[in-house]
This record gives structure tokens, sequence and C-alpha cells, in this order.
């Protein structure tokens, strides 16, 4: 959603055509220092009446089109010049990679479950309250939300040949939201996109920031050895690793604080304990957990890396 201001125009402040709302991103260089991370400021972009969008032909899209629009200050025929733009650097992107000898980690930077959807167009405040208000109705729309979801990384698989896709979830999580609620607004949209994904060799890699542990166990509904879960250090990494151990591999979760505030020892000590906790055969992808922070010190960065060396090779 940023990228296409960013492409256009940059950051855009408007009001909300009829609820007056203003929506807009901060950018580095423009209101932010140049080397801060870009903010995306949230508000109710789109309006509870909205919904009726939704049940016109291709209404997940045009849902997510007018979103665009209005948080962006753009018009649609700026969207499919961001579009083409997108494909271009992606197409570049690619190449340097291959070029590098590197594997790319996603062919699709897409949506993932409906739900997380709702929550950022609506605002998570509105849109919680849709959850308690809509019941049913609510039910039904996600479904229309999440099929246009599955055809966006369709069609992002077949343009870049890579068939791993990013899924992101934050919101649905044991953190937000109770059992009842995710049995009923979040898991079954989740698992029939992820199970239609994994049908057509597609990998989903469930880029799950915030808590998750309450609902790890749901995870050993999906196919085994066909999707990676993704976790920054807000879930326990070694709880995952007791639930779903030989069910899926696991990429995390070196702390952005240890990376930006931290010293290399700190570093060092953590990989060690989660590169040796995991083991040959325990499914682990080292990696940071969510990001690597813009404010990373060169020093720890190095023990990040040299960890690997030290503790990561079985033979």
């Amino acid at each position: 959603m940023e990228l296409l201001a960013f492409l256009l125009r940059g950051p855009a402040t408007r009001r909300h055509p009829r609820r007056g709302a203003a929506s807009f991103n901060k950018q580095p260089g423009k209101e932010l220092e140049d080397n801060a991370p870009l903010q995306y400021h949230e508000s109710e972009i789109m309006t509870r009446e909205d919904y009726a969008l939704l049940r016109q032909p291709n209404g997940g899209m045009e849902y997510t089109f007018t979103f665009w629009e209005r948080a962006h200050g753009v018009t649609r025929p700026q969207i499919f010049q961001a579009f083409g733009l997108i494909g271009a650097h992606r197409g570049e992107e690619i190449q340097r990679s291959l070029q590098r000898g590197q594997s790319l980690t996603w062919g699709s930077l897409g949506p993932g479950a409906a739900f997380e959807d709702f929550s950022m167009m609506r605002s998570m405040d509105k849109f919680f309250r849709d959850v308690f208000q809509m019941g049913s109705e609510l039910e039904e729309l996600l479904w229309i939300q999440q099929a246009a979801n599955l055809k966006a990384h369709e069609i992002s698989v077949a343009q870049t040949g890579i068939k791993r896709v990013f899924v992101p979830g934050t919101r649905g999580s044991s953190q937000f939201i109770n059992k009842k609620n995710f049995e009923r607004f979040y898991w079954p949209y989740l698992q029939d996109f992820l199970g239609k994904l994994i049908a057509m060799d597609i990998t989903p890699i469930l880029h799950f920031d915030s808590d998750w542990g309450g609902f790890l166990e749901y995870f050993l509904q999906l196919p085994a050895k066909k999707f990676v879960l993704e976790l920054d250090s807000a879930t326990d990494i070694y709880k995952a690793h007791d639930v779903l151990k030989g069910h899926c591999a696991i990429k995390g979760d070196m702390p952005a604080g240890l990376l930006a505030v931290g010293n290399p020892d700190d570093v060092d000590a953590y990989a060690k304990k989660l590169i040796t906790t995991f083991g040959q055969g325990g499914g682990l992808l080292y990696s940071v957990g969510c990001t690597m922070p813009f404010n990373a010190r060169k020093a720890n960065v190095d023990a990040f890396f040299n960890a690997v060396e030290k503790y990561g090779r079985y033979n």
C-alpha cells in the first residue's frame, strides 16, 4: 500500500470524502529525517457503508483500489501506472539477485487473511466493532476479499516464476483476538487460503508479527512441510519449536532491539541459543525477527552473520 504512494507522488494527506478523516504516509526525506523509516498513520479510510463495493463485479479488487485512491490521494490511472513501475523494479531486483547467485525468498509480497485487510482499511477500532456488530454478514464479505487475495498471489507468482509468497499476519494473533473470534473470523479463511496456495505448489511464508503463542496448535492443521512460519520475537520461538517441530520450518527471530542497542556478545549469545536449540534437522531458517532494523549497529550485524559459521554447521 505504501509503495504505491512512494512510486507515484510521495505522501498524500487528504480529507475523507464523507467522514472527514485524514490519512497519510510520512516519508523519509520529506516529513521525516532522511534516514528515518517510513511511517503509516492509520485512520478510517473505508466506512462500513463501503462494504457494498465488495458485492460489485470484481468486488474484492474494487474495494482495494478504492482504498488506495483515498489513502494516497491518487487516481485509478495512477494506480495502474504504479503497478507498471512496481513490475519493472521487481524484475530488475530479481535479475540482480540471480546474477549474484542469490535465491529470492518471495515471488509475491501480497495479502494474507482478509481480516488483516479490513482491519487496516477500516482502522482497527472500527473493524473490531464490525466483528461484534455485523456477525454473519461480515463472514460473507471476508470470503469475497479472501478470493481477491488469492488471485493477487496467483498473478504475482506467474509473473515472477518464484513459487514462494509472503503472507502477512499481525492482528489475528492471540495478542489481539480471543479464540472464539479467531475460529470464526480468521482461521477458516486463512486455512482455506493457504491450502489453495499449497495445492498450486506455492509455498506460503507466514510473516506473522505479534504474539501467536495461543494459536500455534492450529498450524498443525495445515499440510506438513509445506509452509514456513516466520516469527518476530513477540512469539516465543522455542514454544513454537516444541509445538511445530517436524511440521513446518520456522524462520526467525533475532530481536531488532539486540541489533539496534545491544552489543555483539548479546547477539552472539542469542544466536547460539537459537541455532543449537533447533539443532540439526530442526527446521530453523535463521533470520532476524521481522526485519533488520534501520539503525542496527554494524558490529551487531557482523556478529549476526558470523554466528552462522560458528554454530550453524553440523558436518
